[in-house]
């Protein structure tokens, strides 16, 4: 068959005839390779690891306990670190104190303590995790209490709840822990 023919006019229309016609013969390996624009553009691109190819970040972890100990000096806590080790804490007062205020402190994180956060942060472990959810956090589903990780970059914003990652059994070793452990130093 050719374009030329006919029968093909009739029987197909002139719009499929002209693309039919335009199009140059291709090799089987070329048939079966997708050119349509909307055929690649519905294959899933993997979201980006946030940490691991930003040089700036920003990686928090707050602790809020709603049935929190009367003699507590805080029942919502937050630690947050960048990239460039600056680091801030912040604890708001137990609702019970009359007096209680608010209490921030910032400084610089020692290079060792910043050393392992980033390495912490840039793996991939952390990274799926944080898209993911944390194996971890498997344990009990009701918690008076929660414990958020968030984790900022150019690349974009991440947040995961993780309060039986740092409440379930002290032997068990996690990301959200260790996390915990360097930001509370």
């Amino acid at each position: 068959m050719s374009c030329g023919q006919p029968s093909i006019a009739l029987l197909v229309p002139a719009f499929a005839l002209t693309v039919a016609c335009s199009q140059p013969s291709q090799s089987s390996a070329e048939a079966n390779t997708p050119t349509n624009s909307a055929a690649v553009a519905t294959q899933p691109t993997p979201e980006p690891n946030l940490a691991a190819g930003d040089e700036s970040w920003v990686v928090s972890i707050r602790g809020i306990h709603g049935d929190c100990a009367p003699d507590a000096d805080s029942c919502d806590k937050r630690y947050e670190a960048r990239s460039d080790g600056s680091w801030l804490s912040h604890f708001e007062p137990h609702p019970l104190k009359r007096d209680g205020r608010p209490v921030t402190a910032q400084k610089q994180l020692p290079g060792g303590t910043l050393e392992a956060l980033q390495r912490l942060v840039r793996t991939p472990k952390f990274d799926a995790e944080m898209s993911g959810g944390f194996a971890c956090q498997g344990g009990k589903d009701g918690h008076d209490y929660s414990w958020r990780i968030t984790l900022r970059s150019a690349a974009g914003e991440r947040s995961q709840r993780v309060e039986y990652c740092i409440s379930g059994p002290a032997e068990n070793v996690n990301s959200p822990r260790e996390l915990l452990r360097l930001l509370s130093e």
